[in-house]
């Protein structure tokens, strides 16, 4: 059934192509807040804190789960497990704000592009918007990152620990994300070393497959770096390997230092050739078409799997 879960969740978050009218995170973020008013006075708060935070969503899942059990032919199981599947996917549409922002992008608005990524991508933090390299460097790794956070890592530990192993991949880096709850993570260590490990064979297996759905030497040459780092993060990995699989720009967008102050050149390698705006906008497209693809192939694998009898 995993299979057939699989790609249903992957065809409906493919083709609904709107925000979504799902509880999104909004439930794990009251349920979060209740708990952490809840805790304060217990010892050992963060601890209990992060450890109610995952057996509750988890406790309430199996009873669910067992509660529709055979039902109808296992059809409302099926339906939960594919609607559990989409609620811990990014209900926000990232096509339509990739096209946004790629629109604002190629029309020389930057400091818009920025606020817009700045909505998505909390984290983002910049100098200032004339620093394009480090703006299209935050573009991509929210892009890859949120491929790997929201959809590829929620997969794999679907298809490795059922819905369980997904929901709980799910409130650890919800947990993280989280900035109310931002004290207790950090003294809870033994939750991020454990999202740490949940994250690091999804990344590399993440960057194997953009390496096969792009180009791979180079793509491959990035994983090798990274193969047995036990220090970067996943998200770190998958945007390093997804950028070195978009491939190199057309000889065309490579330009030179030049003296016309009307073309803006930014320096990457410190050679003096560099990237320009054009440029990385091209590769920002060539990065959504690289995860689509990539999506495409996890089908193809599971398909395979599936016959061969592996997944059920």
């Amino acid at each position: 059934m995993k299979f057939l879960v699989i790609l249903a969740a992957l065809a409906i978050n493919h083709f609904w192509d709107r925000e979504r009218a799902l509880p999104g995170d909004d439930w794990y973020r009251a349920l979060t807040a209740w708990l952490h008013v809840r805790v304060q006075a217990l010892s050992g708060a963060s601890t209990v804190f992060v450890v109610a935070a995952l057996l509750v969503p988890v406790l309430a899942l199996l009873l669910l789960l067992a509660l529709v059990q055979g039902a109808v032919l296992g059809l409302i199981s099926f339906c939960l497990h594919v609607a559990l599947l989409l609620c811990l996917f990014d209900p926000r549409n990232v096509r339509a704000w990739a096209a946004e922002y790629l629109r604002l992008w190629q029309a020389g608005d930057y400091e818009a592009a920025y606020l817009l990524l700045q909505e998505r991508h909390t984290s983002v933090q910049l100098d200032g918007t004339d620093d394009l390299e480090a703006l299209h460097r935050q573009c991509s790794r929210y892009l890859a990152g949120n491929s790997l956070q929201r959809l590829f890592a929620v997969l794999f530990w679907y298809l490795v620990a059922g819905p369980v192993g997904a929901l709980v991949y799910y409130c650890l880096a919800q947990l993280q994300r989280n900035r109310m709850v931002d004290s207790e993570w950090q003294a809870a260590r033994w939750a991020s070393g454990l999202l740490f490990a949940l994250e690091w064979l999804p990344a590399r297996v993440l960057a194997l497959t953009f390496s096969l759905a792009g180009d791979f030497d180079a793509g491959f040459a990035c994983l090798r770096d990274a193969l047995v780092d036990t220090v970067r993060s996943g998200e770190s990995v998958v945007t390093d390997c997804a950028l070195a699989a978009t491939g190199a720009p057309a000889r065309a967008l490579l330009v030179q230092e030049s003296d016309d102050e009307e073309t803006l050149v930014i320096d990457m390698d410190g050679t003096g050739a560099g990237l320009s705006p054009a440029a990385m906008g091209a590769q920002i497209q060539s990065l959504l078409a690289l995860i689509e693809r990539s999506q495409v192939l996890w089908v193809a694998a599971l398909a395979l799997l599936a016959v061969f009898g592996s997944v059920t």
